[in-house]
């Protein structure tokens, strides 16, 4: 029965995501399913392509209940693997995001929970039913464990450029920047204002604040990135902008400083395996490297909305760009170790947002995956809800459909027309080649291939990929 079932997972962003997806794709397939890996943003012609029988969610919220109730009516079995779940500052104002569609929550087979503090605070707010949520922890934090270090490594290195490993190899500081709402790689501010109102219900003075602050954010980022590479210029530091973030414009302002390189190459895993110390204000990489043992600075000067109490105790505090330059000499001198009080607080942190840090999140959720699969799956008709969703033609395409034409065939151009050439050409694209190479870092008996799974004459230009 198993090996018939066919599982979708959604990549969000493969830059953060694909890693862990892959790893938990191919634990999948060790245990007999077909997996397929879904481009987040061309997901709705992908999942009709590929008529999984269950369908893993980046995430469930009120401004994409419209996905859930689609994916349903595909009748797919839809798990949610939440990709940001493990930092929520101030819950009584984060639970509004979720969605309040009962029918939905209580239609989708299990909701995957990052850690211990995220499943009290479901269960005390009633997020989802009781039974509909499972604490296994998350794949993306079992690459944060040891025995996943060497692969993270390897994974990254082998995406970097020459520039990129001469940096990676003689170790840097590592300066992270979140500020994807002013600096976003595909919305301008307006359209993210109308998100934040949309999707998560947010006031108009709030959304303002959470702006001034990224715009405080953004200039003291760059403004103490360049303090650092004058005063320590046989140091390197790497400025990482968050995945969301355009990154062209750090580089068009740190343009000039030798021993400055702005990536967003990989994923953050791989490069805190080879970092002195990462400098950051308020970012959720401040617990993934004290889980590494990585030091970690806070610019403690800047404003934050919402403080995230974890990230501050695991974070050396600086109040002044000198105090960071003091910790940065400290660091290079060995001086700067984390207290006992510090260390003991690791552990619960671990427990509170990340579960457990054994490697075994993805086999956790594989095995919940495999009892639901043990039951009754549903056969797919998926060319009659491909009709319903696309019944409005307008005229080329009812000239199409009346002779049996491709419906991506282009009379201008004379040729078939591929619906999926803008994400191909975005910084969200990704290929059985780049999973090949995390597959091969993982010592995975399993292989990558782009998925040929098609509806009749309606699509032909699926573009993910399956493990195999």
């Amino acid at each position: 029965m198993v090996k018939q079932i066919k599982i979708a997972i959604i990549v969000d962003n493969p830059k953060r995501d694909l890693a862990a997806n892959t790893l938990l794709a191919n634990e999948l397939v060790l245990r007999g399913f077909r997996v397929f890996l879904v481009p987040l943003y061309i997901q709705s012609r992908e999942l009709i392509a590929i008529k999984p029988h269950i369908t893993i969610l980046n995430y469930h919220r009120k401004g994409n209940d419209w996905l859930v109730d689609f994916v349903l009516k595909l009748q797919s079995k839809v798990f949610i693997l939440e990709t940001e779940g493990a930092v929520f500052s101030d819950f009584d104002k984060t639970k509004e995001i979720y969605s309040d569609n009962e029918y939905l929550k209580s239609s989708i087979e299990g909701y995957f929970i990052w850690g211990e503090k995220i499943y009290t605070e479901f269960v005390r707010h009633n997020i989802y039913p009781k039974e509909k949520l499972f604490l296994t922890g998350s794949p993306r934090t079992d690459l944060l464990s040891p025995s996943f270090k060497n692969a993270v490594t390897k994974i990254l290195f082998n995406e970097l450029n020459p520039v990129e490993k001469e940096f990676f190899e003689k170790r840097y500081f590592l300066i992270n920047s979140n500020n994807a709402l002013i600096n976003g790689k595909i919305s301008n501010e307006q359209e993210t204002k109308l998100h934040l109102q949309k999707s998560f219900g947010y006031s108009e003075s709030y959304i303002n604040e959470l702006f001034d602050e990224q715009y405080e954010k953004l200039n003291e980022t760059i403004r103490i990135t360049n303090k650092l590479a004058a005063k320590f210029p046989n140091e390197r530091f790497i400025l990482r902008p968050h995945p969301f973030e355009n990154e062209s414009y750090y580089k068009y302002r740190l343009n000039n400083l030798k021993n400055v390189l702005v990536s967003n190459t990989g994923s953050i895993d791989g490069w805190l395996s080879n970092c002195k110390a990462i400098i950051m204000k308020n970012c959720s990489t401040a617990l993934e490297g004290a889980i590494n043992g990585v030091p970690v600075i806070s610019m403690d000067w800047m404003k934050h909305i919402h403080n995230v109490c974890e990230t501050e105790m695991v974070s050396h505090k600086a109040k002044s760009v000198e105090e960071v330059f003091s910790l940065v000499e400290k660091i290079n001198r060995g001086k700067l170790k984390p207290t006992i009080n510090l260390s003991n607080q690791i552990k619960d942190i671990v427990s509170n947002l990340y579960y457990k840090n054994d490697g075994n999140n993805h086999k956790r959720i594989s095995d919940i995956i495999e009892v639901v699969a043990n039951s009754t799956m549903p056969s797919i008709n998926s060319k009659v809800i491909f009709q319903s969703l696309n019944s409005k033609y307008h005229l080329s395409a009812r000239i199409k459909n009346i002779f049996r034409i491709n419906k991506y065939f282009s009379f201008k151009k004379m040729k078939l027309v591929n619906p999926n050439i803008n994400w191909i050409k975005s910084d969200f694209y990704f290929n059985e080649h780049h999973v090949n190479n995390i597959l091969q870092s993982l010592n995975a008996s399993s292989i990558a291939i782009k998925s040929n799974e098609k509806t009749d004459e309606h699509y032909i230009f699926s573009s993910s990929i399956e493990i195999i």
